[in-house]
């Protein structure tokens, strides 16, 4: 049987690892991708001496049980479709934007030019045999032309840029997948089986969030807590991430409607 002073000394320490955890979270709270976490204490039980066969019911003290980490699968999955859907919405948006601003109605836009183009062969028609407005014609058709052509040049910029941005998008995504690649790695050859360090389940899904942010994906945790990863949000998607194994993901341009 346990003394008072070992059960009192179970007691400071078990308060001392959970004052640990406490401050751990403390320090963390700006840390990016960091999760809380819980310190769970639990009774040391008596056990049943040769003696008596009855266990001793004073037990032995307290001690820390687990340390959990803060997360929901479900919530944490929901913000992740959530995530893909307005960052695809808002870039969406964004150039739609930037389309409209390229070919609304403005001063000395293509508009512009097509009706002051009409608007003179409406005056040759009705003064056939006057050379002025035949010559104005011709220059405004030469406006029109170059109208045309910046317009066709600003489209072509635009989609150019939009690529590029495609293109800055999938090398960051392609980043993550193979650092959570590498992570994978790290979880299936650790020795903690369900209980990996939290701090690689904390990285694990950092860039996981990142990574959603970027492409509409679907994950699978494994066994081991690695992850798998689909592109789109079903299970039928294209596999980028299996184990250590990352797909290469590359941009291209289609000629096709």
């Amino acid at each position: 049987m346990a003394s008072l002073l070992d059960i009192g000394r179970s007691a400071v320490n078990a308060q001392r690892e959970a004052l640990n955890v406490t401050g751990q979270n403390i320090v963390n709270a700006n840390t990016e991708g960091y999760r809380r976490r819980d310190a769970s204490l639990e009774e040391v039980s008596g056990i049943q001496s040769e003696l008596t066969s009855v266990t001793a019911q004073t037990g032995l003290g307290v001690r820390l049980s687990e340390v959990r980490r803060a997360y929901d699968t479900f919530l944490s999955e929901n913000k992740r479709s959530a995530t893909a859907r307005f960052e695809s919405s808002d870039a969406f948006v964004k150039k739609l934007e930037q389309l409209e601003n390229t070919i609304l109605p403005t001063d000395g836009d293509l508009g512009v030019a097509l009706t002051a183009f009409f608007n003179s062969l409406g005056e040759v028609a009705s003064q056939p045999g006057d050379r002025a407005p035949r010559a104005a014609a011709i220059e405004m058709g030469h406006t029109v032309s170059n109208a045309f052509n910046t317009t066709a040049m600003m489209l072509t910029d635009l989609g150019e840029g939009t690529f590029q941005e495609i293109e800055t998008r999938l090398t960051e995504a392609v980043q993550n997948v193979e650092a959570l690649g590498n992570l994978n790695g790290q979880l299936r050859s650790s020795n903690f089986g369900a209980n990996p360090p939290h701090s690689l389940l904390d990285e694990r899904d950092r860039l996981i969030d990142q990574l959603s942010g970027l492409l509409p994906i679907h994950v699978s945790i494994g066994a081991r807590n690695d992850a798998e990863i689909r592109l789109g949000s079903s299970v039928a998607g294209p596999l980028i991430l299996s184990g250590s194994d990352a797909m290469p993901l590359t941009a291209m341009i289609s000629d096709q409607g």
